[in-house]
């Protein structure tokens, strides 16, 4: 398959509509009165930032925090930088689709996923987040362009590979795509057998150090991907303790997962995950069914063009982890862009009938777009208040905490906006520095009684009782001595408030009490 050289015309267009992009998706900020970290895991991403700064390991692939951290450390918030770095992927798609297509040797039909990917809501989304969607979907319509023009050109064959090993770093959806490229690599590679063979070696050999383990093991070994051993495992599990998607879900919804586990109804429960997955995308499911099918009768119809079609096909399989485990829109979405790009590849080659009968259903799913963009618009300017609130919290902490004070709580995106102590989900047993923050009352410590110090909305009750709110606590400011005033934290503690993150204070010992409870006042 030739490949169309891109003259300098097409490169000056390319960045411009990179640069459109940007502007559009700055101008839906502002416009929106959006503020702050959006996204449901926007502490998990920008705090792992701050853990990789301190040599603390990573809880979720890396590649996505530790861009943030270079950022951060050259004097943006963790906020901004992992903001900024959302923004420049996403307004980099438009430009790279039309880059990529036009060298497929498409002409003016490559400006048409263009406009449809500055109208995705889910690209509008992915941009506003703390989280390292629109890095991942950016990758891979780069992985999946490279497998499509890998024919005709060494240089987009190594692409793909560097690409495919680079990508677990960022999301382990792409734990699926370094066997897929692999296959098509061996299939679709360069013409010449050297460069082949040098692709093949660097796919198995190079790939798994890129995710951080030796040649041997496998990459769901690592300890931040969790949910793509969880993919792996849930179809064979006996029981639900180890699946942590389980988390996720209602307690009625946890029962009845729970009862196909232990009778073994396997079929029962790929079932389940594709009724969720299926209820939660389904847009975004058709759309990604629309491209295979076109792709697949391009194949049919033009064989010339089944290399290009390949490549672009073989990474939506990327999404058939999905139906297994993850529960969210946006891990099956992320290959919306890429969806789009193989569908208008395949119709701009098809036959008249075959390009009426795609465009009409494509018509149909874009015709949606509009009262998405409402909804998605209210939905993140809900956000707005929320972000505020972690915002003042933050300030507070970084004013008033003593040096070396712990912080504990569910609500750790008040990280996000102040430098802060580092947390503690359990509490050191001789620790009575700590800070909890909640929305409801503190449980009970044998170490002492919590003591509210500040709050943000919400308001007090005839009894004196915070109602509403989030709340300051900490855990009996009163209590003299405290043996673990002066002792410094070891440095490699994280700073997310979960269960691998526990701090450990060896050298501070237990409190004063012989059986271990505080000294009395």
């Amino acid at each position: 398959m030739p490949v169309a050289p891109l003259t300098r015309r097409d490169l000056v267009l390319a960045a411009a509509l990179s640069l459109l992009a940007l502007s559009l998706l700055l101008g839906w900020r502002l416009g929106n009165g959006l503020w702050g970290a959006l996204g449901t895991d926007a502490a998990l991403w920008g705090l792992t930032a701050m853990d990789l700064r301190v040599g603390a390991d990573p809880l979720v692939p890396p590649g996505y925090p530790a861009l943030v951290a270079l950022f951060y450390g050259l004097g943006a918030s963790l906020v901004a930088a992992g903001l900024g770095v959302s923004l420049v992927a996403a307004s980099l798609l438009p430009g790279v689709a039309y880059a990529g297509l036009r060298a497929l040797g498409l002409g003016r039909l490559a400006a048409a996923p263009v406009a449809l990917l500055l109208a995705s809501p889910d690209l509008v989304a992915w941009s506003q987040q703390l989280q390292p969607d629109a890095l991942a979907s950016l990758m891979l319509v780069t992985v999946g362009l490279a497998l499509a023009l890998s024919p005709a050109s060494a240089g987009a064959a190594w692409v793909a590979v560097v690409g495919s090993g680079l990508l677990p770093l960022v999301r382990e959806h792409g734990l699926p795509l370094v066997a897929l490229s692999g296959l098509a690599l061996a299939t679709t590679g360069p013409g010449r057998r050297w460069p082949r063979v040098l692709a093949l070696l660097a796919l198995w050999w190079l790939a798994p150090l890129l995710v951080g383990v030796l040649p041997g093991p496998l990459p769901t070994q690592l300890p931040w991907s969790d949910r793509a051993g969880g993919a792996l495992a849930a179809l064979t599990a006996d029981s639900p303790e180890g699946l942590s998607f389980l988390r996720e879900l209602r307690p009625q919804q946890r029962q009845a997962y729970g009862r196909l586990l232990l009778t073994g109804d396997r079929l029962g429960q790929l079932g389940w995950h594709l009724r969720r997955s299926l209820a939660l995308a389904a847009d975004a499911w058709a759309l990604l069914g629309l491209s295979a099918l076109a792709l697949s009768a391009l194949t049919w119809w033009r064989p010339q063009a089944r290399r290009a079609a390949l490549g672009l096909g073989l990474p939506l399989l990327t999404a058939l982890p999905a139906l297994l485990i993850w529960s969210q829109r946006r891990h099956v979405a992320l290959l919306v862009p890429l969806a789009l790009l193989g569908l208008l590849y395949a119709l701009a080659q098809a036959p008249r009938w075959l390009r009426g009968l795609c465009g009409a259903a494509l018509l149909v799913l874009v015709l949606a777009w509009p009262g998405r963009l409402r909804s998605l618009a209210a939905e993140q300017r809900t956000e707005r208040p929320r972000a505020e609130h972690f915002a003042e919290l933050g300030g507070w902490l970084a004013a008033q905490a003593p040096a070396g004070a712990l912080l504990g709580g569910i609500f750790q995106d008040v990280g996000l906006y102040h430098p802060l102590p580092r947390h503690d989900p359990d509490g050191s047993p001789a620790d009575w520095r700590t800070y909890l923050l909640s929305d409801r009352p503190p449980p009970p410590s044998a170490l002492g009684r919590w003591t509210e110090v500040h709050r943000v909305g919400g308001e007090r009750g005839p009894d004196g009782q915070s109602i509403g709110g989030i709340g300051i606590f900490q855990l009996d400011p009163g209590l003299v001595p405290r043996p673990c005033a002066g002792l410094a934290l070891p440095p490699r503690s994280a700073y997310l408030a979960v269960d691998r993150a526990h701090v450990e204070l060896p050298a501070c010992g237990q409190p004063s009490g012989a059986d271990g409870s505080p000294p009395p006042r």
